[in-house]
């Protein structure tokens, strides 16, 4: 069990409140359950789920579910700096490649973490144009060869020096949050807390999400070269799919989709995409407006406290 309190009683109050009311609850000692050893979608990436949406999308996301739990790199945060990348917006970019081709308008990236956050995965998702649906094997190429180029060129420490001045930017300019949410945050945050495993300490705990202070490319790129076809769920969501033969329909939304997996030979080309003639993919230039802050700001605080 977690608990956070909330109130504007003094610490010692708000202690004495804990015990009081709380010190009774029984501790079962029950350990969270270890999902370690299972692994989702076994058997179910490295292709297509295609779905038949209500309203009228043009949806195509690359998913990797399966990625290993990463929390103990949260002061590394490498599936922050793959996203950093692949969703940036600027000159190398997979958007401006994208746009330039007439096969999308939009383009965002982001980790995504669950079961206890003992697993962690990462999303890339693209809305298409109608070019784009014509072209969907030639937008997943492009995917692939930026991610390939981000792999081949190394990863870059100012690229990763800039992601974490911006999350310190956030953290010193973050807006007052409700005390409840706060507490809630916290206590939701205690349960998931495994000091055994990512040597965090509890103070962290409230920056954590900000915390971005030891650069490590052998961490990075771990994480980054498991982004590769065959471990990747292709969902494409369109109304174009409700041509499709064979279609089921999903018993909890009952939504028409249909899985198909992708022939091992065109897995096999998107693991070798590169650039072609005239495609400019890579990482993002440096930012000469990017502010120097003094980036051992956290260690500081956690010596002083």
């Amino acid at each position: 069990m977690t608990l956070g309190l909330c109130g504007n009683q003094s610490l010692d109050e708000l202690q004495r409140l804990a015990v009081k009311h709380f010190s009774d609850v029984e501790d079962k000692q029950l350990p969270l359950r270890d999902f370690s050893e299972d692994e989702m979608f076994k058997g179910r990436t490295g292709a297509w789920v295609k779905i038949v949406p209500a309203k009228d999308l043009k949806i195509l996301k690359l998913l990797w579910p399966n990625l290993p739990r990463n929390m103990e790199f949260y002061k590394t945060k490498p599936l922050m700096y793959v996203s950093h990348v692949l969703g940036h917006e600027g000159k190398n970019s997979l958007l401006s490649e994208l746009i330039r081709k007439d096969l999308a308008v939009s383009c965002d990236s982001s980790p995504c973490y669950y079961l206890q956050d003992q697993f962690s995965g990462f999303q890339l998702t693209i809305s298409l144009t109608k070019k784009g649906e014509e072209n969907l094997n030639d937008v997943v190429r492009l995917c692939f060869a930026k991610i390939n180029c981000i792999n081949k060129e190394g990863y870059l420490r100012y690229v990763w020096d800039e992601l974490a001045t911006l999350k310190l930017l956030d953290f010193d300019n973050r807006a007052r949050s409700p005390a409840m949410g706060v507490a809630k945050a916290l206590s939701l945050q205690l349960g998931k807390w495994r000091p055994d495993i990512d040597n965090s300490v509890i103070e962290d705990l409230i920056r954590r999400t900000f915390m971005q202070t030891d650069w490590d490319e052998d961490v990075i790129a771990s994480f980054a070269r498991l982004l590769t076809p065959q471990a990747c769920l292709f969902i494409y969501t369109s109304k174009v799919n409700a041509g499709i033969d064979d279609l089921t329909v999903e018993h909890h939304y009952k939504t028409q989709c249909k899985h198909e997996p992708v022939p091992d030979a065109v897995l096999q080309e998107w693991t070798s995409a590169a650039p072609e003639d005239g495609e400019l993919l890579g990482h993002p230039h440096k930012n000469e407006f990017m502010p120097e802050l003094p980036l051992t700001k956290f260690k500081k605080e956690l010596a002083e406290d």
